[in-house]
């Protein structure tokens, strides 16, 4: 099945992945660290709404993954989820998850 822009589901999540790889090796490390030390939840369990697509892609148990949103010095916001500590699909607010 081909999505919006004529891209398979494969290709799309690839490009994806590459935006928030991207993104995240746009940061330093040190902002890294100052916007997901400060995050604040925004959802937890079965209240995110992709949490049996993380559960899949990820694994754990769908009530132990969070959806968190920081901001950087600049007050741009970006979310992410976690689970246990391990965070996956670093954006900015209002993309797409990449994953």
């Amino acid at each position: 099945m081909l999505g919006q822009q004529g891209l398979s589901q494969l290709e799309e999540q690839a490009v994806r992945r590459a935006l928030s790889n991207k993104l995240r090796s746009q940061l330093s490390k040190e902002t890294y660290k100052r916007i997901v030390s400060k995050g604040s939840e925004i959802a937890k369990g079965d209240n995110i709404d992709k949490v049996e697509e993380l559960v899949q892609k990820f694994g754990g148990k769908a009530k132990d993954w969070i959806k968190k949103r920081g901001f950087d010095d600049l007050g741009q916001e970006y979310h992410w989820y976690e689970n246990q500590g391990v965070k996956v699909g670093l954006k900015l607010a209002g993309e797409l998850d990449p994953f």
